[in-house]
């Protein structure tokens, strides 16, 4: 065989070497994602959920109350009811600081919305569309909950970080708060009492409750994740192709592109970075803040 057949042999044998090594990197990228706003269908996140309240506490008198959660089927329209509540007394009138305490509200009759963590109470006024927006009155308080009870009629609350409790309106007509609570009391929920705080001998804390009828605690079953591949990682990335990949000591890998980054943890936590625009960068309000996260993760699969 002569020389010049084996350079061509050789030649031949590196171009079909990296025909097959292209192949191999991009039959495992998800092709290009050019549009770094596509919103995937069926998966979108909602500000005003994100926002809603974790739970609704329902006092239906004396110290007897249950709570309903967003699993619920009444959620929904008692959350309905106590936003529509909210937002027509706000609009009438500014919260006026009062001197009660958690225990004035124990034997009233009513319900309480509990926020996952307390919101700027501007940020809710914003979200419910209230209006006008008297914005220098609310500055710095931060909202724990809201509260619609019966007080010699209809009455609505704030309640602080600090448990300071704050009137916003006061209502003859409390038709609709009862049609409200009969029904929740209709549907046989699971009561709970709240526990007295006790004496000199007994001390308890307070928010202790206990159920009033045996139930059986719901059992739920944990499907093992897969962890992060290359092939998940590559949808948070324009090009994967010249993305790094760097696995660190403590079993998390880290990919980057230079700009973007995504750190993997070994218990399949994410960590995602992507700087953007230098002139983009500007202080913003808490509303536009969680409303930029909320188009970040509906970006990147919901």
């Amino acid at each position: 065989m002569s020389r010049d057949s084996i350079l061509v042999w050789i030649l031949i044998l590196l171009v079909g070497t990296s025909l097959f090594l292209s192949f191999n990197i991009w039959s495992q990228v998800p092709g290009k994602i050019n549009d770094d706003t596509h919103i995937a269908e069926g998966k979108k996140v909602d500000l005003a959920s994100v926002a809603n309240p974790g739970k609704l506490l329902v006092h239906l008198g004396g110290s007897i109350c249950t709570v309903i959660t967003p699993s619920s089927p009444l959620y929904e329209s008692t959350l309905d009811f106590t936003k529509k509540t909210l937002a027509s007394k706000w609009a009438e009138k500014k919260p006026e600081p009062t001197i009660h305490s958690q225990e004035y509200f124990i034997d009233k009759k009513g319900i309480e919305a509990f926020f996952s963590t307390p919101l700027p109470a501007n940020f809710i006024k914003r979200l419910l569309d209230i209006k006008p927006f008297d914005s220098t009155v609310l500055d710095g308080m931060m909202v724990k909950s809201y509260l619609i009870v019966e007080d010699q009629g209809v009455c609505v609350y704030l309640r602080d970080n600090n448990d300071k409790y704050f009137l916003i309106s006061q209502d003859s007509n409390q038709k609709e708060l009862t049609l409200t609570l009969d029904k929740i009391s209709n549907s046989n929920p699971i009561l709970f009492a709240e526990l007295p705080s006790g004496n000199q001998n007994l001390k308890i804390e307070k928010n202790i409750y206990v159920s009033l009828t045996p139930f059986e605690m719901s059992i739920y079953l944990c499907k093992d994740e897969e962890i992060v591949s290359d092939r998940i990682a590559a949808k948070f990335f324009p090009d994967f192709s010249i993305t790094r990949k760097i696995e660190e000591k403590d079993e998390a890998v880290i990919y980057t592109d230079g700009q973007r980054g995504l750190r993997v943890y070994s218990d399949g936590a994410l960590e995602y970075s992507f700087p953007g625009v230098k002139e983009q960068k500007k202080s913003t309000n808490f509303y536009d803040a969680l409303n930029t996260a909320v188009n970040f993760i509906n970006a990147h699969g919901g």
